[in-house]
């Protein structure tokens, strides 16, 4: 299967990001927060991170749902 992003260019399922890739870069964005004095930046940086979990989220139940169609389809 291929999907298209939003600037046209297309990457098949092997090459999309997975879940634990983006909870690898919330986990490191956390640890530049704790590694922050600037308290905007640190909630900066948190707020990304908390990001990054809902997109590792979002794709961990994409992934789900699509292993659920594909065992329906039997």
């Amino acid at each position: 299967m291929v999907n298209t992003l939003t600037s046209g260019a297309a990457m098949n399922n092997a090459e999309q990001p997975s879940p634990e890739l983006y909870r690898q870069a919330a986990q490191k964005l956390r640890e530049l927060a704790d590694q922050s004095h600037l308290p905007d930046i640190r909630g900066d940086l948190l707020d990304l991170s908390a990001r990054f979990e809902r997109m590792a989220a979002h794709f961990e139940a994409q992934r789900r749902l699509g292993a659920a169609r594909d065992t329906g389809k039997s």
